[in-house]
């Protein structure tokens, strides 16, 4: 695996945490949509991409996460071995 590869698999981790699910237990029936609601907003995160997709200017790997109180965080992918 790449440190590419690497970001590009923690983006798709980071953008599915955003619209993670969890059932309601108040509500019956495991299809049903009013059976799931976002955690949290989906942890708060707003938008999710690798440091390419979102412009920054390195020649690192890595990702740029931007949550819904506008704080911005960016992991920075390192291969060690």
């Amino acid at each position: 695996m790449t440190e590419r590869e690497m970001a590009e698999a923690l983006t798709d981790l980071f953008d599915q945490l955003a619209y993670m699910v969890e059932e309601d237990p108040d509500v019956n029936g495991p299809r049903e949509l009013a059976n799931t609601i976002l955690i949290d907003a989906g942890a708060g995160i707003d938008r999710v991409g690798t440091f390419e997709a979102r412009g920054v200017l390195t020649g690192n790997q890595g990702v740029v996460v931007e949550m819904h109180d506008g704080s911005q965080f960016q992991f920075t992918v390192v291969r060690s071995r």
